[in-house]
């Protein structure tokens, strides 16, 4: 039996724009801080996967307990074509500002970003996204096919591998892979996607 008192909202997401990344700067039990985010590419498609994993203990015969755990995220995105100077910098090449070339090998600079995106819901509500600490695989793998009288083009796909920062928030005291947030009025999102926010730091509207 439905309850009465509550009530029942049916949606769906459709829709995902202004896609940004910023590098994690520092993470430790101190503090937490990024880099200014920056466009990364157009946005067709997000999909996202917590990577869990559980375990049943039995005890007088019977499943009694289940222990469960979660080791982190894979978003996968779709985009457009990401410019070379982005591909470098979330994958670990070197980008040469003189002749805007990238090059790839002679190891990998491994850092560590934070993902931002933007959903929407066939209501017409915007859903805010943030990932705090993850690194991008996939990102120079590209597809190229002969030009032909169809409207076939690729654009890419990357994955964005995200886990747990190792700083605790003070709003709770808690390590935090990312937050969601529906536009409903109560947070004040005006600077989303200028400055990462953190339990910390995003508030209610005035």
């Amino acid at each position: 039996m439905a309850d009465n008192n509550t009530t029942q909202v049916y949606e769906e997401y459709r829709g995902v724009e202004s896609l940004y990344f910023a590098k994690l700067l520092k993470d430790d039990a101190e503090s937490i801080s990024w880099d200014t985010p920056k466009w990364l590419a157009g946005v067709a498609e997000i999909s996202r996967q917590t990577n869990e994993s559980t375990a049943t203990h039995y005890y007088d015969n019977g499943p009694k307990i289940v222990i469960k755990s979660t080791s982190g995220d894979d978003i996968t995105v779709s985009t457009s074509v990401i410019p070379l100077e982005i591909q470098a910098a979330i994958g670990g090449s070197d980008y040469d500002e003189e002749t805007g070339a990238m090059f790839e090998g002679g190891g990998v600079n491994q850092d560590y970003f934070a993902l931002l995106y933007k959903a929407k819901t066939t209501n017409g509500k915007d859903v805010y996204v943030a990932r705090y600490k993850g690194t991008f695989s996939g990102v120079s793998d590209t597809t190229h096919h002969t030009e032909d009288d169809s409207t076939d083009a690729n654009g890419q796909e990357v994955v964005f591998h995200g886990v747990e920062t190792t700083h605790k928030f003070t709003k709770d005291n808690k390590a935090r892979r990312g937050l969601t947030v529906v536009d409903d009025g109560k947070a004040d999102l005006s600077s989303f996607f200028t400055t990462v926010q953190t339990p910390d730091t995003l508030k209610a509207k005035v």
